[in-house]
């Protein structure tokens, strides 16, 4: 058999079995495929079975129609469906980053260690089966950015070429409409596309057209929604108000509001010097403040969400509220990890030095490692004129992980929204240690020849 030949066998070989393994292994954590549910998780329900529910008024329809869909495929028991199609997406994104890892000539062998780590990020795992839309918006965003990649490293022009840009449109468009955060995700990908090819009118042509199939979905959202019911009106102080009240609360800015709802409350309930003594104390991880915890889950939710005390405190105090914001930036890539296991049918069997090792050596890779790793790897894309991989890989992962910051209301939260950018902030951050591994095997062979 030609050696071409048999690489290709070898390579279909290796990506069945990836997929088996990974999916194996997700299986494994939770085998009655129940999924785990929480407040938020009503919100999409509701939607997914009439679309035109207030809650649409801050939510999307995607991910809920993906729920509809699975309600329709089995009524009875739709949750498991969900769990189940949740598993194999995530299989297939770990088959389609093996594939990815060759496209940038790492070996079988490497392209095979490299994607079944990442297909056993527990992280991943964890919110694959969880009643929220974190995960599916994960596959959306990672597939639009394999489809940038691949649109930036084939040189061939015509059809293909134009078929890889609309379905870059097409899956950016559909993360819009499945988390808003997403709204301008767009601009890194312009960037990336005008960093490679340069500016001229073809380019400019092609990032008109890319921009309006990216936005074309949410605007006929935006249309459906105010046709059936006009209450619905997408207002941006809806997603901000909630993060900006608590950041001010923990960085002490909270006479930046008085008179306010949430300020008064504070006042009448004797909170308001527990408020004042708050302040954000930078560090390697940031955590939360002693006592902030209990202080917010002590305040009632409507209280909390005071659009009067969020605008007065970015008209008095924006700069230090932004600092306070941008503040937790770094601790986006230095927090741990969720772990499957929650229910009691989670790896049962596997040996308790063996979970043992996965939790540890997993922990270990988040922190304090991750951060080290993405700047590392960074450094050697540059150096090795990656630029490909390099521009949109590095400005999707800058674009998340500062709106992240800036709009999540405490670190703690990153958790579960880092899960949006894992796939690709895993491959980029694991893509140099491929390089190792293929000169290591290379190095044995020739030992043993």
């Amino acid at each position: 058999m030609p050696s071409s030949k048999k690489q290709s066998k070898t390579k279909y070989i290796l990506s069945f079995l990836l997929f088996l393994m990974t999916f194996s292994f997700s299986f494994w954590s939770n085998s009655e495929l129940k999924p785990q549910i929480s407040d938020d998780s009503g919100g999409y329900i509701r939607l997914a079975k009439d679309f035109t529910d207030e809650v649409a008024e801050i939510r999307p329809f995607f991910y809920p129609l993906f729920l509809k869909i699975c309600m329709n495929i089995n009524s009875e028991n739709w949750m498991a469906t969900y769990c189940l199609l949740q598993l194999l997406f995530h299989s297939f994104m770990i088959v389609a980053l093996f594939f990815l890892f060759q496209i940038f000539k790492l070996k079988n062998t490497s392209s095979f260690i490299l994607s079944l780590v990442i297909g056993l990020n527990p992280n991943l795992i964890y919110y694959s089966t969880y009643l929220y839309a974190d995960h599916f918006f994960a596959i959306l965003t990672t597939i639009s950015w394999i489809f940038t990649i691949r649109f930036l490293k084939q040189r061939y022009s015509g059809d293909q070429k134009i078929l890889n840009l609309i379905l870059i449109g097409i899956f950016s468009g559909l993360a819009i409409v499945t988390k808003p955060i997403s709204l301008l995700m767009i601009f890194p990908i312009v960037f990336s596309i005008l960093s490679i090819y340069g500016i001229n009118k073809k380019i400019i042509k092609v990032t008109i057209l890319l921009v309006i199939i990216n936005f074309s979905g949410h605007f006929l959202w935006g249309s459906y929604k105010t046709k059936n019911n006009p209450d619905l009106k997408f207002e941006l102080m809806d997603f901000l108000e909630y993060s900006i009240n608590m950041t001010a609360i923990r960085a002490g800015l909270v006479d930046a509001a008085i008179g306010t709802p949430f300020y008064i409350y504070l006042e009448n309930n004797y909170l308001l010097e527990t408020a004042r003594s708050f302040k954000i104390n930078y560090s390697y991880t940031m955590n939360s403040q002693p006592g902030f915890w209990e202080f917010k889950n002590s305040i009632p939710w409507d209280v909390r969400n005071d659009k009067a005390f969020a605008v007065k405190v970015i008209k008095n105090e924006p700069i230090k509220l932004f600092i306070a914001s941008i503040g937790n930036w770094h601790s986006f890539f230095t927090k741990r990890c969720f772990f499957p296991g929650n229910q009691v049918d989670a790896f049962i069997g596997i040996p308790t030095p063996v979970l043992r090792f996965y939790k540890v050596s997993y922990s270990l890779f988040y922190r304090p490692f991750l951060l080290f790793f993405f700047i590392i790897s960074s450094f050697f894309l540059w150096s090795r004129k990656e630029f490909v991989l390099l521009f949109p890989s590095f400005s999707y992962i800058l674009y998340a992980s500062l709106t992240v910051s800036i709009l999540s209301a405490h670190g703690g939260e990153f958790i579960r929204y880092r899960v949006w950018i894992e796939y690709i902030m895993w491959f980029y951050c694991l893509f140099p240690f491929g390089y190792i591994i293929d000169l290591f095997t290379r190095k044995i062979r020739n030992y043993i020849k």
